[in-house]
């Protein structure tokens, strides 16, 4: 029983990690669209950085559940194009 209860906490601590990273982008994704109209260099460069320091804390929290629970280190970086989101393991 608390072996089932403690492997359910992990994965509910790991998708927890993972849904704060997709919700924070869909938000930022439709901030950027409804900018679209004022879209400079800066402001896009703005939005980027905040995709960049959300990943960023993302990856601080899923390095905090591989020390707390050991197993697989997952991390979110972005590609060379820096425009696709990968998992590493």
């Amino acid at each position: 029983m608390h072996a089932r209860e403690k492997k359910n906490e992990k994965n509910r601590d790991l998708r927890c990690a993972f849904l704060l990273q997709i919700q924070g982008v869909t938000d930022i994704t439709y901030r950027l669209i409804d900018d679209r109209e004022k879209m400079s260099k800066k402001v896009f460069d703005n939005y980027l950085e905040e995709y960049y320091r959300l990943t960023e804390y993302s990856n601080s929290l899923l390095l905090d559940h591989s020390k707390t629970y050991g197993g697989i280190k997952y991390m979110l970086y972005y590609g060379k194009n820096r425009r696709e989101v990968l998992i590493k393991r």
